[in-house]
């Protein structure tokens, strides 16, 4: 019997097996299913077939070449020695998104965001936007559901005019190869990110991100404006589906001044600051390839009153007058960067940090840290002395601490109730939290509770 092995039982691996499970395509492979954690941590999630093999309490594969397919979790690096003896086997290596493209590209149009931040709120106002115009349309891949969900609990012949927004991140990019690729490929900026699985190498890291297009045969949506765009992938596009989005004056002036009439002049955007302008011209532009029609005063309206997304620069309560955001989902330097830009020069920031160490530089950070934080709140983890050096360097005072509620505690206590308090980690939650939105909600939950 043929073999299949899924390595990671996360979403994408539950998912998959289910896929395997349910499509006649595999239904001769026999599959075996590998994860560090004990078959206590699914408890319920564990399929019973005659088909399915378990390993729990396992970090390697044994014997990788007897498999034809090897379906790896996006947290596993391509370097790995596993995967490697993999390729050198002539194993298919795989995961969930580049099965559902195989499986869907003659079916519907797919729309694939990445970059370094701002591309869940790009897919999300590509997907909302169809929605509110009534077009079919799913948001899957590095948000919300695995896309093979909806591949199994969908019949075909509703897929079909369906358009599907993959939100696509490098941990998955990376083991695209030349026929994996979507239809309209946008990639929203470049800065440094996931560097210490990218040989501490922002051009490999940029590389990576343009695995999501075919130069032949994708559409590419990029913003000109954005340094790390300009430096590291228009100077290997070599296309003429080339489309560039500007809110500088330099290309696009048409998308240009239909921004500026309905959301600058009219100051009728509910999203802060101008790293969401980008957003939205982003979202539009790949609209318009789509062939909507964006002079449309309902969807307009949308856009004026899309409010963003749940820990994205989130606003929770004011508390006695403190103002108090959420911005959990910044998980690299720049994304705090954003953050701290979108508020104006008139008040001063209390701003809480602290994760994972990804092999990031924070020095850039300096100017905009010394110009408009008032003190940084640094959340005990990897990334300590990294920031104690951008807060001496900057003369900025700052304090160590060990909880999320410890840290909310000395930014009161700094601020004296009054002012704005911004927690903006600049780094993944992995190793103290489970995931950003983790991280998000216990910080919301120990706003929302204070009396």
């Amino acid at each position: 019997m043929k073999k299949i092995a899924i390595w990671g039982f996360g979403i994408t691996g539950q998912a998959t097996l289910r896929y395997f499970l349910k499509s006649p395509k595999y239904n001769e492979y026999q599959i075996d299913v590998y994860d560090s954690q004990s078959a206590d941590s699914f408890g319920t999630i564990l399929i019973d077939s005659e088909r399915v093999n378990y390993y729990f309490d396992t970090k390697d594969i044994a014997e990788v070449s007897n498999y034809e397919i090897l379906l790896v979790s996006p947290s596993i690096s391509k370097n790995h020695p596993v995967i490697q003896e993999a390729y050198t086997a002539g194993v298919k290596v795989c995961n969930d998104t580049m099965i559902f493209i195989e499986e869907f590209k003659d079916i519907g149009k797919i729309v694939g965001v990445t970059g370094s931040n701002g591309k869940s709120t790009v897919a999300s106002l590509i997907h909302d936007s169809l929605k509110i115009l009534d077009k079919k349309t799913i948001l899957v891949g590095n948000i919300g559901l695995s896309p093979l969900d909806y591949l199994i609990d969908t019949p075909e012949d509703e897929l079909k005019d369906i358009i599907a927004v993959l939100e696509l991140s490098s941990f998955q990019l990376e083991i695209f190869d030349i026929n994996h690729f979507v239809d309209i490929a946008i990639i929203t900026n470049i800065s440094p990110n996931h560097l210490d699985r990218h040989n501490d190498d922002i051009q490999e890291y940029a590389d990576v991100k343009m695995k999501i297009f075919n130069q032949n045969n994708s559409h590419i949506v990029t913003v000109y404006d954005d340094p790390g765009i300009q430096n590291y992938i228009l100077p290997k596009i070599n296309s003429n589906l080339l489309e560039l989005v500007s809110l500088d004056q330099l290309v696009n002036n048409q998308l240009l001044d239909f921004i500026n009439k309905n959301f600058v002049e009219t100051k009728q955007i509910k999203l802060p600051g101008k790293h969401n302008l980008y957003n939205v011209a982003i979202a539009l532009k790949a609209l318009d390839i789509l062939g909507i029609e964006i002079n449309n005063e309902k969807l307009i309206n949308f856009i004026q009153n899309y409010k963003g997304l749940e820990h994205r620069i989130e606003f929770v309560r004011n508390f006695k007058g403190l103002d108090f955001y959420n911005d959990s989902k910044s998980t690299s330097p720049d994304a705090t960067r954003v953050a701290i830009k979108s508020f104006g020069n008139d008040q001063k920031i209390t701003l809480i940090m602290g994760g994972k160490d990804k092999n990031v530089s924070f020095e850039y950070l300096g100017p905009i840290i010394k110009n408009k934080v008032e003190k940084l709140i640094i959340l005990s983890h990897e990334i300590d002395e990294k920031l104690i050096k951008l807060a001496e360097d900057n003369q900025v005072e700052y304090e160590v601490v060990i909880n999320l509620q410890q840290a909310i505690d000395a930014a009161i206590l700094n601020k004296n109730y009054a002012g704005l308090i911004l927690f903006s980690p600049g780094s993944s939650s992995l190793g103290k939290f489970k995931n950003y939105e983790d991280r998000g909600e216990q910080f919301k939950d120990i706003v929302n509770r204070l009396k």
